[in-house]
C-alpha cells in the first residue's frame, strides 16, 4: 500500500453543501480528536455528528471567505484554531 493510502484510512470525510457548491472535506485523525475533545459526552452520537459537522462546516466557510474560494486536500488542527 502506498504512503498516501495509509493516511487517507485515520481521515474523516464531510460532505458540505456551502452556497449550492458540494464540498468533500478531509479532517486529520488529530483535527477529529481536537474537535471532540470539547464535546459533551452525554449528547446521543446523533447530536454529536451534527456538531461536529457544524464546526467543520463553519471552519471551511470562513476558509473559503477568507481565502480564494479553495478547501485545502486535507483539514488539520491549525485549521480549527480561531
Amino acid at each position: 500500500m502506498t504512503e498516501p493510502a495509509i493516511r487517507n484510512r485515520d481521515n474523516t470525510t464531510f460532505t458540505l453543501n456551502i452556497d449550492d457548491q458540494i464540498y468533500h472535506c478531509p479532517v486529520s485523525a488529530a483535527a477529529l480528536y481536537m474537535l471532540c475533545r470539547d464535546q459533551d459526552n452525554s449528547m446521543d452520537q446523533i447530536d454529536a455528528y451534527l456538531q461536529l459537522k457544524m464546526k467543520v462546516q463553519k471552519t471551511v466557510e470562513k476558509l473559503l471567505v477568507d481565502g480564494d474560494e479553495r478547501v485545502p486536500p486535507l483539514l488539520e488542527p491549525t485549521h480549527f484554531i480561531s
